[in-house]
């Protein structure tokens, strides 16, 4: 009677599957704001909107004023600005998320076609929710995902010879590159599908597994790729928007200490949930390939090639491994697609299960949140609002009620919040926008922060007015911080739990230092209580007092 029961019972609503998952697409999608980068993109939003023109020179910094910029965001800056004075952060958020949505409803669709398995189309959209999790920003990039994943499933619908509008290719890519120089992927995507299937042709008549293509269309698709080269040039930079990425592949140091950029096969690249799955589908797909041989796309393989070259370029594209591959491997994997929902025998209860599954999982998330590490850190805290680790609005209020201006210091993390809160009154010394400061100028910086040497140089060739540090850095940074209390010029006037802020004991600050110096402070004593500083040097600080 129960084998009966379980084999008659009808399959789950239609509605109820993505239902199962809506705990996770929110806990994914509806983060709060964490990037540093985006304060400095509402303010050129802001500027573009008010004169109308793209800036080719760098406004924001006193360092390298004037210096040339290829600003290849500009449009995201003038669309996320006008959300922004609109609906403020919330707005942001909220088209984040439908952003997200956006995304992944196409990935699950593209799986569908592949394995005509709603449950092979959950499952994989499931891995790749936990794959992207830690990369849902409000940033430009993040418009690359949604058309990278959207060049993807109209080229497969393409090759299986179903309607497609591939028309839309050229089209889509102009305001993509005007969005972000990602745009340049629908180049190497497009171009790589159509060698690979130019050669699948002319060597159909050895291989018997495959349809090729018709003539026709691989014109066709040639046509496409020469007019988004074309469209890549259509931006207020001309044909340069085509060298930037060569030009920032140069910059050994940016691309040395940034962590995004840091080759996925570096030790110091953090193991989150993307990383590990790229090193389990690196050895899946050679395998589905070998098997699958006879089957083999070659243009399939072409795709895996510039996906493993971009993941080797930064560990920021494991994401966009995960787009080009996740779906290959399903494509490949015909047996996996028919155990999870081609059997008919017991098919309405294998659904129900594998429905309460997905929900089961849905429930985790909103409970412990989004895992996208390994030692079980989540993507980001659910809300309406910006996260409070990127920005110092205490800090700079201190700042501006106070009148302390000048030549400063900060960290490439405050620079954004720094530019948005204090141009034009005050420029920053650095912000998120490394390649307009150079590789030799980023690399002084990044030492100065944790080398007493480097900072002392860059002090006598700067001449720093004040000194501002996020407090997350300031622990790992005692060192510096305990060499900065010692030096009688360097004056302890705010210590927050957003920032540091010191000054220079000079005329123009004598006020300031006279009312706000700090007398205990709170990173020394710890150092002196847990010996990490000798204390017979306490009385030379109690003299600076």
């Amino acid at each position: 009677m129960i084998i009966s029961y379980l084999k008659n019972s009808s399959p789950p609503k239609s509605y109820l599957w993505p239902l199962s998952v809506l705990g996770l697409i929110i806990m994914a999608g509806a983060t709060q704001l964490g990037s540093f980068d985006i304060w400095w993109h509402l303010k050129t939003g802001e500027i573009i909107a008010l004169i109308e023109y793209v800036p080719t020179f760098d406004p924001f910094s006193w360092t390298v004023t004037g210096a040339s910029w290829v600003n290849h965001e500009w449009l995201f800056q003038v669309f996320a600005w006008h959300i922004y004075s609109l609906f403020e952060i919330h707005g942001l958020i909220i088209v984040r998320f439908i952003i997200f949505c956006a995304l992944v409803y196409i990935f699950y669709r593209l799986i569908k076609d592949i394995t005509h398995s709603t449950i092979a189309s959950m499952c994989a959209m499931i891995i790749l929710i936990f794959s992207i999790a830690h990369r849902v920003m409000m940033r430009p990039f993040f418009f690359t995902f949604l058309f990278v994943v959207s060049f993807l499933y109209l080229l497969h619908r393409y090759q299986q010879n179903k309607k497609a509008w591939l028309w839309l290719m050229p089209i889509i890519t102009i305001p993509w590159i005007n969005l972000h120089a990602g745009g340049l992927l629908s180049i190497a995507i497009l171009g790589a599908f159509s060698a690979g299937e130019t050669i699948d042709t002319l060597i159909s008549q050895w291989r018997t597994g495959i349809t090729p293509l018709a003539k026709s269309k691989l014109y066709y698709l040639w046509l496409l790729t020469l007019l988004c080269i074309l469209a890549c040039t259509l931006t207020p930079y001309g044909i340069r928007t085509l060298l930037f990425p060569f030009e920032h592949f140069d910059m050994e140091n940016i691309l040395k200490f940034t962590s995004e950029w840091i080759p996925i096969s570096d030790a110091r690249v953090s193991k989150t949930l993307a990383t590990n799955l790229y090193e389990f589908l690196s050895y899946l797909l050679p395998l589905l390939y070998l098997i699958n041989l006879k089957k083999l796309r070659i243009s399939h393989l072409f795709l895996t090639i510039v996906s493993i070259y971009l993941v080797y370029q930064g560990s920021r594209f494991t994401c966009h491994f995960m787009f080009i591959n996740l779906p290959l491997a399903f494509y490949y994997s015909h047996p996996l697609g028919r155990y999870l929902g081609q059997y008919t025998q017991f098919k309405g209860c294998r659904q129900w299960i594998y429905l309460t599954l997905f929900t089961l999982i849905s429930f985790f998330c909103i409970r412990y949140g989004v895992i996208s590490t390994i030692t079980g850190h989540t993507a980001g805290e659910l809300g309406i609002r910006e996260a409070d680790s990127f920005i110092a609005p205490k800090a700079v209020s201190f700042l501006d009620r106070n009148h302390i201006y000048g030549k400063n210091l900060n960290s490439m993390a405050m620079g954004g919040y720094l530019i948005y809160s204090r141009w034009p009154r005050e420029k920053v010394f650095i912000d998120g926008r490394t390649p307009i400061y150079g590789d030799l100028f980023f690399k002084k910086w990044m030492y100065s922060s944790t080398r007493i040497d480097y900072f002392s140089k860059l002090d006598q060739e700067y001449q720093f007015d004040y000194l501002i540090f996020p407090a997350h850095s300031v622990w790992g940074n005692r060192p510096l911080h305990y060499y900065l209390w010692k030096l009688p010029h360097w004056i302890l006037v705010y210590a927050g739990q957003d920032a540091f802020i010191y000054l220079r004991d000079i005329p123009n600050f004598n006020e300031q230092i006279s009312k706000l110096k700090i007398i205990h402070n709170p990173l020394i004593k710890y150092m002196i209580q847990h010996g990490e500083v000798n204390a017979s040097e306490l009385p030379a600080m109690t003299n600076k007092d």
